[in-house]
């Protein structure tokens, strides 16, 4: 048997409070700097008078819309860094009123809500409970979109899931539901959909495969069109690429909704990449 005195008592009580409230502690979270390498003259493009802007320009002008879709390269640590300062800089022009992801789906809206309630108190939470209490999905790298959520979850205004649940995805695509609508369901727009699909699969695909692939990829889109109408304004709405494009994605399906909603698209987009005003409002251009 081991016996502890009054004064050892004390010390592992002490040891047992500190590491209680490890848990639990409040932190000072550090600004997002930009790497230079994203704030060189030309690297944000005005895409309505092809004119370069600042960082600093983008926030006002992105800040006049009630809606902002950014669309993304998944895999670039640059494109985060870049999404993790606008969601620093904008509310500081404006009230945000919203932020959605194409990264959260409605079965974690519960779970979202509820750790961010959490964390309004700038409480520190560690990574792997956050994740397991999100339920985080292990398609996107933790790695690449941990730094941005835990930021979105500490503010005041509603992180909002925007994607298509699992389920629903599954139900689409062995029971293809037919999308209405003017812009989006026009026979290019599915053209261009199915050749970027059959490209990235390197063409191993059948053809009813894409087919079912398409219909999901717009009905995709047309879910995050209907979550960024409804949520509260001014909406900042972060997905892939090819779901930002005012060509093929989510801005068809808005303006099929609702033709009166007014939005702004940035794309974020590597160097060698390059976007017009078909695409987009604003490009920023970053290396690979």
């Amino acid at each position: 048997m081991i016996s502890v005195g009054l004064k050892g008592s004390a010390s592992i009580l002490f040891i047992g409070l500190l590491f209680l409230t490890g848990c639990a502690q409040k932190i000072v979270q550090s600004p997002v700097q930009l790497d230079n390498k994203l704030t060189a003259q030309g690297k944000i493009i005005d895409l309505s008078t092809g004119k370069a802007i600042t960082p600093q320009q983008l926030v006002q002008q992105l800040s006049q819309s009630p809606r902002v879709i950014v669309g993304e390269k998944h895999d670039n640590q640059y494109h985060h860094q870049i999404e993790q300062w606008l969601s620093q800089e904008m509310p500081k022009v404006r009230p945000q009123g919203s932020v959605l992801l194409e990264m959260l789906t409605p079965s974690q809206q519960a779970q979202v809500n509820n750790i961010k309630a959490e964390m309004q108190g700038n409480l520190y939470i560690r990574d792997e409970k956050l994740q397991s209490t999100l339920k985080w999905q292990n398609g996107w790298p933790w790695e690449q979109y941990g730094e941005l959520v835990k930021q979105l979850l500490k503010t005041p205004y509603p992180l909002l899931t925007a994607n298509l649940d699992k389920q629903e995805i599954t139900e689409a695509y062995h029971n293809s539901p037919v999308l209405t609508g003017e812009r989006s369901t026009q026979p290019i727009v599915k053209e261009i959909i199915s050749k970027t699909i059959e490209s990235s699969h390197g063409g191993e695909l059948t053809a009813e495969q894409v087919d079912k692939m398409v219909v999901i990829q717009q009905l995709r889109d047309r879910r995050m069109a209907e979550s960024l109408i409804k949520a509260p304004t001014p909406a900042l709405l972060f997905v892939g690429g090819y779901h930002a494009t005012r060509a093929i994605g989510v801005p068809l399906h808005v303006q099929d909704l609702d033709e009166n909603a007014e939005f702004k698209v940035l794309i974020i987009s590597e160097q060698d990449n390059e976007i017009d005003h078909l695409h987009a409002d604003y490009v920023w251009y970053t290396p690979k």
